[in-house]
C-alpha cells in the first residue's frame, strides 16, 4: 500500500499535513505542524530489509528531508555523501 503525506496550508504559522492513500486518494489521518516543527517515517527497506528512520521539517509549507538513520548500506540507501552533508555513524546505526 502506498500512501502520500501533503502539506497544505492552515493558518499563517501552521501546516496540516495530510496521510493520504495514494491509490484511493483517501485521507487517512492528518495533524497539525507549526512551521519549522519535525516529524519523522520508520520503516524497514524493501530492499535490503533494514529499519530506516527520516526526519522531516515543516517550513513554510514544504517538507524538507533533515537526516536519515540507517543499520545497513545496500541497494537503495545512500552511498555517497554530497557536499555540505554530514554523515555520523553509531554503535546502533548511521546518519
Amino acid at each position: 500500500m502506498a500512501f502520500l503525506l501533503l502539506p497544505c496550508c492552515l493558518l499563517a504559522n501552521s501546516t496540516r499535513l495530510l496521510l493520504m492513500d495514494e491509490r484511493t486518494g483517501e485521507e487517512i489521518t492528518s495533524f497539525i505542524m507549526e512551521d519549522n516543527g519535525y516529524f519523522s517515517i520508520s520503516f524497514v527497506h524493501s530492499v535490503n530489509q533494514s529499519p530506516i528512520e527520516e526526519v522531516y521539517q515543516v517550513r513554510k509549507n514544504h517538507i524538507y528531508l533533515v537526516s536519515s538513520r540507517f543499520k545497513s548500506f545496500g541497494a537503495g540507501v545512500a552511498v555517497e555523501i554530497p557536499e555540505g552533508l554530514i554523515f555520523e555513524r553509531f554503535e546502533d546505526g548511521c546518519r
